[in-house]
């Protein structure tokens, strides 16, 4: 064909042509082919006629037509009028050229693969973008092209050349479009058609291509179609009737037989399908067209009636096309009346047409609903007609809006009408026939979503809005209630949106049931359920709905308004003034009851437990509190039925035990609060509580459960929980789980308890302790809870292993009546495990069968789970050893399983534990391998544990095993001694002796690793040490003590063996000193053996000693070991060694060249006996030990002592010549213990010893100190030790003159030696203890003396005072050398230095203890006066301490005639005027002797209080300040002396207790006036003392006996008798509070403030004054309220300018509950509105001090439970919100300052940030100070003295 068009396009003038005209038909239709080559030759043949309007774009369209130039060419030639690009009088003709030729390519498959977007789709989209810039007459040609085979069937033009009808619709007047639209209907309403003929039909595919190209320009041209649509729809219309008609004669064609293969039949269904995709795709496109009635029928006859017939059968699975355009409509309300049109409607089309439609008078709403209502119909398909449903609620009906564009207006030509309600739209009211199925869906819905968290929302919005219709149904409205409510309760994760259209469902519906107080039980249940404000809005007017219905609810709808108030003025805030108004309106009304009301004890207890949880104000959980607690309380008291019982045992339990459970600790507490009244008022009813009787302690609150369980203190919470554990046996196991569990499990849950571990501690014991009370059933969902949230990391996973270890503890299940096969034990173990069996019997016995059930479900469910998580592997494992690093954190959590598997195996048969065990210790002694330290320092604390529960010693072999083989090489040895010893020393408490002997060899091996072989030396490496914390010590030699301690007398050379055999063969120094510290700890550990008696150990030593054991001889095998090793050393063999060869060996060669000798010589040569001195040290200090544990020596059998130690004395003279100096030196210890027994070795050898001990000491004694160092000091200090001894003890031995001149001489040479200078003063006391005497000994005691006073060390000082003193007391001396002595210590109280003069005191008191009372009496005065200076003039207080106490041990000892002399003495220093220090003195001495005498002093009292008047006159200190011109005498000095004298008083009034004798009340009131002036003095102490003298004025005297009595304080001297003693009062209260303004205020004298503030409170309470005459002394009221108000300001003050200061708040608030609790219930209510707000801002500061706040707290808990919980929370309600509108009011008026006078809003901002930055300063030079260790200067006023 291209060719024959080329060979035309060569031809010139074609019009000449015959039939031209339908050869240019020809070419145009050709541009129109898919092949772009026929385009070109046909394009070609165009050329020929040389038109003008082609000529300028030829090369335009030829770049069209080739494929690499088409999308830039359709960018340049742009079709948009205003361009250009063509001119306007060829467009007319060249754009149906151009049309053609874009249809072409439109249609063309041919691509140029030059690009991934060079598709079939994207190039039809680029041509519709480029025909978008057309007109729409331009269009038109475009759009014929497309449906140019559908106009020819649909228009019959059987003639090829007649014109096409313009496509176009606006080239059609309405009437001719109408007439067109009914022959149209008519001609596709004939069935016999032949336009339906299968024959000559249009091809399949080219109608498949026409929805193809509509799907794209209904997506790139809506908008330029909007005047074409009709004409699309009518297109649309005819391809879907004609599909339809087409398959359904395809279908009775293929009956018989089958002529259309089956690739049309399936490509029929395809066209189908998209003509269904097209038509919705056509109404969302253009939703905004009007149609008339004939395209509607047009719409319903070709889509929605044939569809509609099918509907209930062909969408019962998915959701059709057709299903989605009815939705697409539900979303449009101008469709909505489409849903209920029927045929008849369509009144302007023949009726015989309409008559043919097969639906009748059904609607679409009846054909959906009928599909739903089908049982086989998907939930899918119900849910999006439900959406459909929800859309034709939800939408407004649609409004034609004024002055709206005609033809743009939206009109239905039907006119439907409805009898609707005006209220409800459109789409609501069409859906009222179908009411019925709607409800029964969404009750299906809401029944399969019942346990569902969240329930869809748009079945509720529907339900909302149709549960007006459901009156016809009541049953059914029940019925939805009854779900939804429920659902509600059930279901709390709803959206607000959701709960409210629930709601308003409910509220509807219940205005169509009769009987709504049925409804008000469920109804209420929501109120503890619901939390947004609206939905609780919404069930508020529920309740008025059931109030409007029912008048018997009138009142309590009005209270649940009220308790669900909210503020008008803060929408976010409660009124909650209203509130507390409600509940003392319901308390009353519950108060009232004769008989209980059920709706609202439920609306109450709902309300109240919401409050609770939801609520945080103070005031409001309080009342709630309150209001179910007299609930309780008047309920109790009532008899109740059925059902009203029911709502206490299921409904209000349910609720407490969910509360129980709470995280918020407020609210756990109130629910323990209501508990407790629950146990005590309703067990009548309730009878399972009497088990909760056990915890109540009534006599002491402090032991009480419920008490302590929500106290302040962690400890006592502890407490609480250890009481639980000690009786929860005796609770039930639902109590248990249901109330105690989660008050236990609250601790462990919440981390902010984590930080109190003896809490978390008692938490997890507490758990144990309930699992031992479980039935297996409840037990083991403890277990499996645990062990489900173990990997899961939902809680801290080291406190989950820890509670799991105590669950799986608590296994308590007696299994030996199990049938299974490992159960059964043989008789010989049942024997040996007699404890195991005691435990067994306290264990709960099942039966056979529970047995079984229990222990295959512990092997087969938990054991597997628990060795999973500790063998599962690790992250590490699996990477190479170079970027290998430790899991600390996952193997750390790991290790505790172990304990835990352990502690279940523990409870199994022991063949089960024997099977488990090695794997179990492997695993564990594996983890010990890791290089983290942290790793292993767990590990081996689970061990510990482990090894703590085996139930039996003979595991312990195990576990000693599997660490010996799994620790053994490198780091890994130290890591092995270490452990053993932790096991050993944790494990000692549980050992007996012989318990290791079976470990022995596997000990002694880890002990000859450590200790001998390469890993010693690793100790010293200090890179090893540094890392590895094992071998920073030596652990064997604890190990060995240990194991000697419980090692059995069998296997005591096997222990010693190693050691001797290791001294045989040692030749190194280092060796030596590791035995000797090995047998120095085994040592210690056979002296605590206690298998081994005294005769056993001293058989030991005397065999060690002596080397009589055969066990260490030297057996063959033994000599060929050492042979062998002295062989690899190259060392020459001893010479006791025989020369026996191995008769296997060869003799050696004569040609073997020798060894080349050493340089400098072989080594010495050494014997098996060279060390042996190391046995007999140990020997002889084992000896020595048991010595000094007195064990050795019994006072009752002297026969023992002779026979057990006689021998030894031999051989200890032997050893006084040995040449090793330890064995001397603990030969010399051992013989210093023996010299007190009377041996008759001793007395035969005593100068033998005396002699060979001088020889000691003149050997090694020298005068050179360098030479006494060491061992030669050590044997000096014990020879002098040993001769002291024996010059003490042994009675036989007597000194010489010259010996005694050489003790002396040694003696006197110590004395100044600081290390011998002990060993001196033991020998001079010996010496004294025999009374000896000489020249030199006199000499001696005058140095002692001396020291006495004037050495350094206090223990010299001690030794030199007790030995003068023995030689005063043990000598006589002569009176004149006594007195020397005695003047002597008086006269160095003025020694310079502290200490003598310390010394000398205690030296004199000594002496005072000591000295017979004559010679006291003789020699007080001696001591009396100068001791008294020292008061005075001492500037050490300690050695006033100290004169003070010796001058009391005076006065005491001496005679009462005595004391008389000394006391006139002091009194008469009171009379001199002009030696004020003598007065100080005196005041002091007397002090002392009140204390002496106490109540025997008041002989003396008289003299005292005239002294006392005269010296406390404040005139006279004023004076004495003026007149002290020489400044002789500081300020200090009379504040001191006034302090001593109020000091005196106060002693005086405490100890002789004459505070309320008759005799002195003058005199006593009289000084109580003079101590008054005193309150407000400057020095702090002298403040505190005044304080005090009215504190014990006020504790020895009632409030009525002071105001009473004219002989008080009070009634002393009155100025104004009207007034009475009210102006001393105020004073006193003035003065106090002046005391509490002090810039410097201590603890001591804010609590007597306080105190006395207190008692002046009970004054003020019982006896106030009103000033109503205006008197100008009183000024005021004299009443309580003021002085609340004057101590409330203090507290304000310091609030305000010291917040970090928290002193005064603290005491002010103790007083404050003092106050409260005098006040009582009645009298407190007129004042508790001063003492809340305080007390409240401190409990709601954020970063105030903790225990203040706490304080705080207990204050107004006081005040609470004083007043009652109503009038409490109402005031504080009342005074929180007037300080929150206080504080927004000041807020305000500094916005409103920032806005009226921003240069002063700006200048106080300046002002506050000045202000931080200077404390920020003050901070830091305050912490660099601190840093430096600067000390701040203190004020003079303020420092101590005495």
């Amino acid at each position: 064909m291209c060719t024959f068009l080329d060979i035309f396009a060569k031809f010139t003038s074609p019009k000449s042509w015959h039939q031209e005209e339908n050869l240019r038909n020809l070419y145009l239709n050709l541009l129109c082919h898919y092949d772009s080559s026929v385009q070109k030759s046909a394009l070609s043949c165009l050329y020929t006629y040389q038109y003008e309007f082609v000529k300028p774009y030829r090369e335009n369209l030829e770049k069209l037509l080739e494929g690499k130039h088409f999308r830039h060419e359709l960018v340049i030639f742009n079709l948009d009028e205003g361009s250009g690009v063509i001119h306007n009088d060829h467009r007319q003709k060249l754009l149906p050229i151009l049309m053609r030729i874009l249809y072409g390519k439109f249609n063309s498959n041919e691509t140029t693969h030059t690009s991934s977007r060079d598709t079939k789709f994207n190039k039809r989209s680029t041509i519709i973008q480029f025909l978008s810039s057309c007109a729409e007459y331009e269009l038109n040609y475009f759009f014929n092209l497309i449906f140019d085979s559908i106009n020819v069937v649909l228009l019959d033009l059987n003639e090829k050349n007649s014109d096409r009808f313009d496509f176009n619709d606006n080239n059609y007047d309405e009437a001719r479009r109408e007439q067109f639209l009914i022959n149209v209907i008519k001609r596709l309403s004939e069935l016999d058609s032949s336009i339906y003929d299968v024959k000559k039909c249009i091809p399949f595919k080219k109608i498949l291509g026409i929805l193809q190209t509509m799907d794209i320009l209904f997506k790139k041209l809506a908008r330029q179609m909007e005047n074409f649509s009709h004409r699309v729809l009518l297109m649309l219309s005819f391809i879907q009737k004609y599909t339809l008609k087409l398959n359904d004669e395809i279908i009775a064609i293929n009956k018989d037989k089958k002529l259309v293969d089956e690739y049309h039949v399936n490509l029929i269904r395809v066209i189908k399908q998209q003509v269904s995709i097209r038509f919705k795709q056509f109404f969302d496109t253009f939703d905004h067209l009007n149609f008339t009635q004939c395209e509607y029928y047009l719409i319903f006859d070709s889509f929605i009636w044939p569809q509609s017939v099918k509907l209930p059968v062909e969408s019962l699975q998915s959701v059709n096309n057709l299903l989605k355009t009815f939705h697409l409509w539900s979303e449009r309300p101008k469709y909505f009346p489409l849903f209920v049109t029927k045929k008849t409607d369509f009144t302007l089309l023949d009726p015989s047409i309409i008559s043919q439609q097969p639906l009748g008078s059904s609607t679409l709403l009846t054909k959906i609903f009928e599909l739903i209502d089908t049982e086989k119909c998907s939930q899918k398909v119900i849910d999006y007609v439900l959406e459909l449903v929800h859309n034709l609620v939800s939408f407004a009906d649609f409004k034609e809006e004024e002055n709206s564009d005609p033809e743009r207006t939206l009109q239905l030509p039907f006119n439907i009408i409805l009898d609707s309600n005006e209220e409800l739209n459109f789409g609501t009211s069409i859906l009222r026939p179908h009411v019925n199925s709607i409800v029964n869906h969404i009750e299906k819905l809401v029944s399969a979503n019942m346990f569902k968290k969240v329930l869809p929302s748009r079945p509720l919005k529907i339900l909302a809005r149709i549960s007006s219709f459901a009156s016809n149904s009541q049953s059914q409205c029940q019925k939805i209630i009854l779900l939804l409510v429920p659902y509600l309760v059930k279901n709390r994760i709803q959206s607000e949106e959701n709960e409210v259209n629930i709601l308003n469902s409910i509220n509807y519906l219940l205005k169509q049931v009769q009987k709504v107080s049925d409804f008000v039980l469920p109804l209420s249940r929501l109120f503890l359920v619901i939390k947004n404000r609206q939905s609780r809005i919404e069930l508020v007017n529920i309740f008025n709905t059931i109030q409007q219905l029912d008048s018997n609810f009138a009142g309590v709808s009005k209270l649940i308004s009220d308790l669900n108030a909210w503020d008008a003025k803060k929408l976010d805030e409660p009124d909650y003034l209203l509130r507390l108004e409600a509940f003392k309106q319901i308390n009353e009304m519950v108060a009232s009851w004769s008989s209980f009301d059920i709706n609202l004890a439920a609306i109450l207890i709902y309300n109240c437990f919401f409050f609770i949880n939801e609520i945080g104000d103070l005031a409001i959980k309080e009342s709630s509190t309150n209001s179910i607690k007299i609930l309780l309380d008047k309920s109790s008291s009532l008899e109740l039925n059925k059902q009203e019982k029911n709502l206490f045992e299921a409904n209000f339990m349910s609720c407490l035990k969910l509360g129980l459970k709470s995280s918020v600790e407020n609210c756990r507490h109130e629910y323990i609060i209501i508990f407790v009244e629950l146990i005590d008022k309703f067990t009548k009813y309730l009878p399972f509580l009497k088990d909760f009787h056990i915890l109540f302690d009534l006599e002491d609150p402090e032991k009480d459960f419920f008490e302590n369980i929500k106290h302040i203190q962690m400890h006592r919470r502890a407490r609480a929980l250890k009481r639980l554990q000690i009786h929860c046996q005796h609770i039930s196991n639902e109590n248990l789980l249901g109330f105690m569990m989660p008050l236990v499990r609250s601790f462990l849950d919440n981390e902010m308890y984590h930080k109190y571990d003896y809490l978390i501690e008692d938490a997890c014991h507490t758990i144990g302790a309930i699992c031992c009370t479980l039935d297996w059933s409840k037990y083991i969902k403890i277990v499996e809870y645990y062990l489900k949230i173990l990997p899961k990391n939902k809680m801290n996973p080291k406190l989950v292993i820890k509670i799991l270890v105590q669950v799986l503890d608590a296994f308590h299940y007696d299994l030996s009546l199990s049938t299974e096969t490992d159960y059964y034990v043989d008789k010989e173990t049942e024997e040996k495990t007699d404890q195991m069996e005691e435990g067994a019997r306290r264990k709960k016995l099942v039966g056979s069968a529970m047995a079984n059930k229990i222990h295959s479900t512990v092997t087969k469910s938990i054991i597997p789970v628990l060795f999973k998580c500790l063998t599962k592997k690790l992250r590490s494992e699996g990477e190479h050893k170079m970027n290998k690093h430790e899991d600390e954190d996952e193997q750390i959590l790991r290790v505790p399983m172990a304990l835990a598997i352990l502690k279940l195996l523990n409870n199994l048969p022991r063949r089960t534990l024997e099977t488990h065990l090695p794997g179990l210790l492997y695993k564990v002694c594996d983890m010990l391998k890791s290089r983290a330290m942290s790793v292993r320092n767990t590990t081996r604390d689970c061990l510990i544990k482990m090894v703590e529960t085996l139930p039996d010693k003979k595991y312990y072999l195990n576990v000693f095993r599997e660490l010996g083989n799994s620790l053994l090489k490198g780091y890994q040895v130290h890591v092995l001694c270490f452990t053993n010893l932790v096991v050993l020393k944790n494990v000692q408490c549980k050992l007996q002796v012989g318990d290791l002997d079976s470990s022995l060899a596997i000990l002694l091996n880890s002990v000859r690793l450590e200790l001998f072989s390469d890993s010693s030396e690793e100790k010293e490496v200090k890179q090893i040490v540094s890392k590895l914390m094992e071998a920073k010590t030596v652990s064997s030699f604890q190990s060995l003590q240990i194991i000697a301690k419980f090692l059995s007398q069998s296997e005591l050379l096997t222990l010693l063996k190693p050691f001797k055999e290791q001294l045989d063969l040692c030749t190194t120094r280092k060796m030596i000193i590791k035995i000797e510290e090995a047998l120095k700890y085994i040592m210690n550990g056979l002296l605590e053996n206690s298998s081994l008696n005294t005769e056993s150990i001293m058989c030991l030593v005397y065999g060690l000693i002596n080397d009589t054991f055969d066990a260490f001889k030297d057996p063959s095998a033994y000599k060929k070991k050492l042979r062998k090793r002295l062989a690899d050393q190259n060392e020459v063999k001893p010479a006791n060694f025989d020369e026996e060869m191995d008769e296997r060996k060869m003799p050696e060669s004569c040609l073997i060249i020798p060894v080349e000798p050493r340089r400098g010589g072989d080594k010495p040569k050494t014997q098996a006996k060279t060390n042996q001195h190391i046995v007999i040290e140990f020997a002889l200090q084992l000896m020595n030990s048991l010595m000094r544990q007195n064990r050795l020596l019994d006072a009752n059998n002297q026969t023992r002592n002779v026979q057990l130690l006689d021998p030894y004395i031999p051989v200890f003279v032997e050893y006084l010549d040995g040449k090793f100096l330890k064995v001397t030196i603990i030969t010399l210890r051992c013989l210093s213990g023996l010299l007190k027994c009377p041996l008759p070795s001793i007395d035969q050898n005593c100068k033998l010893i005396a002699a060979k001990l001088f020889n000691l000491l003149r050997t090694y004694s020298s005068s050179s100190s360098e030479s006494e160092r060491g061992e030669n000091l050590e044997l000096l200090m014990i020879c002098y030790k040993v001769i002291s001894n024996l010059i003490r003890d042994v009675k036989q031995f007597n000194l010489d003159d010259e010996q005694l001149q050489v003790l002396l001489h040694y003696a006197e040479r110590n004395l100044y030696d600081n290390q011998k200078q002990s060993s001196a003063f033991n020998l001079l006391k010996a010496i004294l203890s025999r009374r000896l005497a000489c020249e030199e000994l006199t000499e001696v005691l005058g140095k002692v003396m001396k020291l006495s006073i004037q050495a350094d060390s206090p223990n010299v000082r001690l030794q030199s005072r007790q030995t003068m003193l023995q030689y005063m007391l043990e000598y006589s001396l002569a009176e004149k050398k006594l007195v020397k002595l005695l003047e002597f210590y008086v006269m160095q109280l003025n020694y310079e230095y502290e200490n003598g003069r310390e010394s000398a005191i205690e030296m004199l008191a000594t002496m005072f203890s000591s000295f017979p009372i004559a010679k006291l009496d003789e020699h007080a005065s001696l001591f009396y006066l100068p001791l008294a200076i020292q008061l005075h003039n001492d500037d050490s207080a300690k050695c006033k301490k100290l004169a003070c106490l010796a001058i009391k041990s005076l006065i005491e000892k001496i005679s009462e005639d005595k004391k008389d002399n000394l006391f006139n003495m002091t009194i008469s220093l009171f009379k001199n005027d002009q030696k004020p220090m003598h007065k100080r003195i005196s005041a002091l001495l007397i002090k002392i002797f009140v204390e002496s005498e106490q109540e025997k002093f008041e002989k003396r009292v008289e003299i005292v209080f005239e002294v006392l008047k005269i010296e406390l006159n404040s005139e006279n200190f004023s004076k004495n300040v003026e007149m002290n011109t020489d400044a002789t005498l500081s300020e200090k000095f009379y504040d001191q002396y006034l302090y001593n004298l109020l000091s005196l008083l106060i002693k005086i009034l405490t100890d002789v207790k004459i505070l309320n004798d008759k005799n002195y009340a003058e005199i006593i009131n009289d000084l109580y006036d003079q101590v008054k002036c005193y309150l407000s003095h400057e020095h702090l102490w002298i403040r505190l003392a005044s304080c005090q003298l009215f504190g014990i004025l006020f504790a020895n005297n009632s409030v009525e006996n002071l105001l009473s009595d004219k002989a008080s304080f009070f009634n002393h001297k009155i100025d104004d008798q009207l007034i009475g003693n009210y102006l001393k009062i105020r004073n006193l209260i003035d003065d106090f509070c002046e005391q509490l303004r002090a810039p410097v205020l201590e603890s001591d004298l804010a609590e007597q403030i306080v105190k006395n503030l207190a008692f002046m409170s009970k004054i003020l309470i019982h006896h106030e004054l009103k000033n109503d005459d205006q008197n100008e002394l009183l000024k005021h009221d004299i009443d309580i309220e003021w002085l609340i108000k004057k101590i409330g300001k203090e507290a304000k003050y310091e609030l305000v300018n010291k917040p970090k200061e928290t002193i005064k708040r603290t005491f002010i608030f103790k007083l404050f509950a003092a106050i409260s609790i005098e006040l009582g219930k009645e009298k407190l209510k007129n004042y508790v509105q001063f003492l809340i707000p305080l007390l409240q801002r401190e409990t709601e500061i954020d970063q105030n001090d903790e225990n203040l706040k706490h304080l705080a707290k207990e204050v107004l808990n006081l005040i609470k439970t004083t007043i009652g919980i109503e009038n409490f929370s109402l005031i504080y309600s009342k005074t929180n919100k007037k300080r929150v509108e206080f504080k927004e009011e000041r807020k305000r008026k500094l916005a409103q300052l920032a806005v009226v006078d921003p240069q002063m809003s700006a200048a106080k901002k300046i002002r506050k940030q000045q202000r931080k930055k200077d404390a920020k300063k003050r901070k830091i030079t305050h912490e660099k100070e601190r840093i430096r260790g600067v000390k701040k200067q203190k004020t003079n006023n303020f420092k101590k003295f005495n």
